[in-house]
């Protein structure tokens, strides 16, 4: 019983996180900043959404942020809104809190 009502929480809190945030649907972004020039928006929240939601097989090539060390972690999933092909491509994506604005001055 236990078991259930955790997948039951889980699966609560995926729907909300992706009516939220789902890529691919429009106007339900919350969009912080764009870059006219390359035609990209930040949207901070799909950095938020929980990195292991089991959409897919995890990807051990892949990053993920985690609000927990600020940082991009190895391990993710290809079809969950936490998850970035490359090193670099979720740096630029998700080091947007305070501690990570501020290492970035100090490099």
């Amino acid at each position: 019983m236990r078991m259930l009502r955790f997948h039951f929480m889980e699966s609560f809190i995926f729907i909300v996180i992706t009516s939220i945030v789902a890529a691919g649907r429009p106007g339900n972004r919350n969009i912080s900043r764009c870059d006219a020039r390359s035609y990209r928006c930040h949207y901070p929240f799909e950095c938020l959404c929980f990195w292991r939601i089991r959409l897919g097989s995890l990807q051990s090539s892949w990053y993920h942020y985690s609000s927990f060390t600020d940082e991009c972690v190895p391990g993710a999933e290809m079809f969950n809104c936490n998850g970035f092909p490359t090193k670099p491509e979720c740096q630029r994506r998700c080091n947007f809190s305070m501690a990570s604005r501020a290492r970035n001055k100090l490099t």
